[in-house]
């Protein structure tokens, strides 16, 4: 079609059809109805076009969410780019179906508010609400009413800190899923889900629920935490289950001291931007509360752009502080997300310190945590406690570091604080000692360690890391290096002159050697299976040494180790096989001898260790690998083919390796 004389500034509109009609004709216009067959061969339906017809609506409306996963408030994208809707229509391999699509067309006249086709479309999906289900799918996976049941209850609320009497838990959500845990229905994809939502008295009646074992979930906006009902509901055809009066306990451990925000599971609060104008619905440019509708957001929420056209994502922050604490006290956050999406929660305290870990060690103790060699593995277990990399947060109580400092971490991230050995300087002896991975934190959350990308710590127990070691080989020193430091201050074997014996060289071994070669002792090292000129040193060293440091994690004999001592000699065990140890006495007594055993060391002590190597240039023997290597690292750790320990490079290989 075109209009116009001059051929140079036609306008045309093409249309592909197999015939037309004239509807109308004068002489202001033509009124021409252009059609086009279909055939299955053919990838779309097309619709006959009628050029200034009235505006016409193309709804798809799902009359009911059963087959739909996530809850009551998940949102699906309907929508694309412009007019376009979306709608998937499949049966999955585990048998779940997805209802029947209602297509619903409507129109107006071209005089009318375009917005009246969307509040009818609305109408419109509020009936066949109504109606579902259909009596008219004649295939099994729709069964119709009387194949269905009904569950019926009251929910409310006991929660002495908002109100000493019962609530009621209002409009609250209330859904059967598939039977699991506490908030699985959060998770959980294979099964058909049925919500409700409660009147103002938490009154509800889930209808229409397929026949089944399920569990009971419910969820009240503005009251934090899941509940879940104890018992399994069983649904029969034409059953009505009357659950009568259901009591719910939040989560709580006292009362609410400090509060933002509304833990209603909706993002109403935040800020939402508008879509790029080319890939906008302009359906929704006028409502506000259907902004997250639009196609592309999530290019724009929080992102800032870093120039050359890539934007790097930003960290969302509640800072609070409250005014009187009890320093003995507890104190717990509750956290409601309205979307944790590829997202990350990080709690950090006025002295914590947020690093960024650039490389990692790998201890034999990882090892043996992974393999629960010592039956007090926590899965899942996240190891690493060899940690070095650069301070990217810092608390506003904390002094010691700033943004930008080399730091690292050794294998503990906590302590009481107030008992002998604590205030001795002596954290690692501690009883209430939190490991950096598999331990138990003061809010009761299982620790991990440095295999990622960061790590959170009290300032207390960062160490600083001096700018003239290397970062990858430095990174051991941290557990290994601490642990063969502190047994040789502590038991007197740092005098210069003194002979030393090494039991094993392989990570603690060899650094051992570093050490006790720069406090000037005469070294020795022992090994389980020697070599012809390794056992003439032994032989040699008989009844010579003042003291013994032995290494080795697997079961070996001490007796022969013990008679390499002088009388008053020193053997400190520092490994920790998974069998006991068989200790004769007899040698023990006739030389007045001593074993006794060491771990690591305290965070003062730790800080002089680091000191010392960074001053005599004290670094571990290395093999740096990608974090894809690890499993293959831990079986070559088992067989010992290292030299001598290895290093996870964490910040160029993580992000890769996920």
């Amino acid at each position: 079609m075109w209009y116009g004389t001059d051929l140079e500034s036609i306008i045309y509109d093409k249309l592909q059809a197999t015939d037309f009609s004239v509807i109308m004709e004068n002489e202001d216009q033509v009124e021409v109805s252009f059609s086009k067959r279909w055939s299955t061969s053919m990838d779309a339906v097309p619709l006959n076009v009628d050029k200034d017809d009235p505006p016409v609506g193309f709804w798809m409306i799902t009359p009911s969410n059963e087959f739909r996963v996530g809850g009551p408030t998940k949102q699906d994208l309907t929508s694309h780019v412009g007019p376009t809707v979306l709608n998937s229509i499949e049966t999955e391999s585990h048998g779940k179906s997805s209802c029947p699509a209602y297509v619903y067309l409507n129109s107006i006249s071209p005089s009318e508010d375009p917005e009246a086709l969307w509040e009818d479309a609305k109408e419109q999906m509020s009936t066949e609400v109504r109606s579902w289900p259909y009596n008219f799918p004649q295939s099994e996976d729709f069964p119709s009413s009387h194949q269905r049941g009904n569950v019926l209850g009251q929910l409310i609320v006991r929660d002495r800190y908002i109100n000493e009497r019962l609530m009621h838990a209002s409009f609250a959500y209330v859904g059967l899923a598939a039977p699991g845990d506490v908030g699985s229905w959060q998770m959980e994809a294979k099964g058909y889900q049925f919500w409700t939502q409660a009147d103002r008295k938490g009154i509800f009646s889930i209808n229409n629920v397929r026949a089944g074992n399920y569990s009971l979930y419910a969820w009240v906006p503005g009251i934090i935490g899941d509940y879940k009902y104890n018992v399994n509901i069983i649904i029969e055809p034409r059953s009505k289950i009357k659950l009568g009066v259901l009591v719910y306990d939040p989560p709580r451990n006292g009362p609410t001291l400090w509060e933002i925000g509304i833990p209603d599971r909706t993002a109403s609060e935040f800020y939402v931007p508008d879509t790029y104008p080319t890939l906008m619905n302009k359906l929704y440019t006028n409502h506000p509360t259907d902004k997250f509708r639009q196609y592309g957001l999530w290019e724009r929420y929080a992102d800032i752009e870093m120039g050359n056209k890539t934007y790097e994502a930003t960290t969302w922050q509640i800072i609070f502080e409250l005014e009187s604490v009890s320093q003995s006290g507890n104190y717990t956050i509750q956290v409601a997300l309205a979307s944790a999406h590829m997202s990350e929660l990080q709690g950090n305290r006025r002295q914590d310190v947020k690093i960024k870990v650039l490389y990692c060690g790998i201890c034999h103790s990882d090892l043996h945590g992974i393999k629960n060699d010592w039956g007090i593995s926590i899965y899942p277990l996240l190891p690493g406690h060899e940690i070095v990399g650069i301070a990217t947060e810092v608390g506003s109580n904390v002094e010691k570091f700033k943004v930008g400092d080399k730091v690292g971490v050794g294998c503990m991230v906590g302590s009481c604080g107030s008992c002998n050995d604590c205030t001795n300087n002596l954290e690692n002896y501690c009883p209430k000692i939190i490991a950096t991975y598999n331990g138990i934190d003061d809010d009761g959350a299982i620790t991990y360690g440095g295999y990622s990308d960061f790590i959170i710590v009290d300032q207390h127990f960062v160490i600083r890391y001096p700018e003239s070691l290397p970062l990858d080989a430095g990174a051991p020193l941290l557990c290994a290096g601490i642990t063969v430091y502190s047994p040789l201050k502590y038991y007197g074997l740092d005098k210069p002159g003194m002979k030393l014996g090494v039991v094993g060289l392989g990570g603690l071994g060899h650094m051992a050697v570093k050490f006790a070669k720069a406090m000037g002792l005469k070294v020795t090292v022992i090994s389980t299976s020697p070599n012809k000129k390794r056992l003439l040193n032994i032989l040699a060293a008989m009844g010579t040494l003042d003291g013994v440091i032995d290494t080795v994690s697997v079961f070996h004999a001490v007796l022969p180790i013990i008679g390499l001592l002088k009388s008053h000699g020193k053997l400190v065990l520092l490994g920790l096989p998974d069998k006991p140890l068989e200790l004769p006495v007899f040698p023990l007594l006739l030389g007045r001898k001593t074993v006794a055993g060491s771990v690591i060391g305290g965070i003062k002590e730790t800080q002089e260790m680091i000191d010392l190597a960074a001053k005599h240039n004290i670094t571990a023997d290395v093999e740096v690998i990608s974090i894809d290597y690890v499993n293959k690292a831990m079986e070559r750790l088992a067989r010992a083919d290292v030299k001598y320990r290895f290093v996870i490079d964490i910040a160029n290989t993580l992000a890769a390796g996920v």
